[in-house]
């Protein structure tokens, strides 16, 4: 993406894309959706302050479903094939949900002067095995051109292959940063970033600080397999991935931290496990 003179007056030098987890906006294992306000309310006074403090910051957000999807998920891809009526309510349920919770989240934002925009980007995603393969991006582009913060989340949308799938919100993020170009993605969860085992198990879990081109296959090969890697959103494939973009920096970092995402959205890097593309 273009970086220079939004027509809000903000000369744009730092383009982020920043994916807000399901698990520290929602109680993620509850069975009914629940959201974390007290986090929500954090980190929308953190992103406030670092929207308003920067005048040179472009920001798109995501987040993540939490509570409000993955119980419902589970529970319709359990059902049977000859009970697509009722998959198709699910479906329905599902998406209605989500929006309910991006609604929410734009809100506590709009409460701290940042100009949070709701874009569901099921309307015009496209599936094909659950790998996003075609969304409309001119409104987003131009939304962050003129000084809008689009937030998107991750939400069942149309599948070619499987009627409906699930578009996460790392498949959103992936595709925004290979369409826009950002200067760096930042994702803000509920872990410190990548360690080499589970640090709530082992207490010599070393944090991996920085994964580039040169150690990326030794900390795959590291991780591959571990139990605790598929339990935490699946960080392998998340480093894979991330690893598929060129020329842009990413950071995992511990959005239950106080000031992390502030700090994060100031320019700090390090907080976390960099990865360098």
């Amino acid at each position: 993406m273009a970086i220079g003179r939004g027509t809000n007056g903000r000369e744009i030098r730092d383009f982020v894309i920043m994916k807000l987890g399901g698990s520290i906006i929602t109680y993620k294992n509850r069975w009914m959706p629940t959201l974390h306000k007290d986090n929500v309310k954090r980190l929308a006074k953190e992103i406030g302050e670092a929207w308003n403090e920067r005048k040179d910051l472009a920001l798109i957000l995501i987040h993540g479903a939490g509570s409000y999807g993955h119980v419902l998920a589970t529970l319709y891809k359990a059902l049977k094939e000859n009970e697509y009526e009722r998959k198709l309510l699910g479906f329905a349920e599902i998406q209605r949900l989500q929006n309910e919770l991006n609604a929410k989240v734009c809100a506590y934002l709009q409460n701290h002067h940042v100009p949070a925009t709701p874009v569901q980007a099921s309307a015009s995603a496209v599936l094909e095995n659950e790998s996003l393969v075609h969304m409309d991006i001119e409104a987003i582009k131009g939304m962050v051109s003129v000084g809008l913060v689009p937030v998107l989340y991750g939400v069942p949308a149309y599948d070619k292959k499987l009627g409906g799938g699930i578009l996460s919100g790392d498949e959103i993020m992936k595709y925004l940063a290979r369409k826009l170009k950002p200067n760096r993605l930042i994702h803000a969860s509920d872990v410190d970033g990548i360690y080499d085992k589970d640090p709530k198990k082992h207490k010599d879990a070393k944090l991996i600080k920085e994964i580039t081109r040169e150690n990326v296959k030794e900390v795959l090969d590291m991780l591959s397999g571990s139990a605790y890697f598929d339990v935490t959103g699946g960080m392998v494939r998340k480093i894979e991935e991330l690893m598929e973009l060129e020329g842009i920096v990413a950071e995992i970092i511990n959005g239950n931290r106080a000031g992390y995402v502030k700090r994060a959205l100031m320019g700090e890097v390090g907080l976390g496990t960099v990865i360098k593309t």
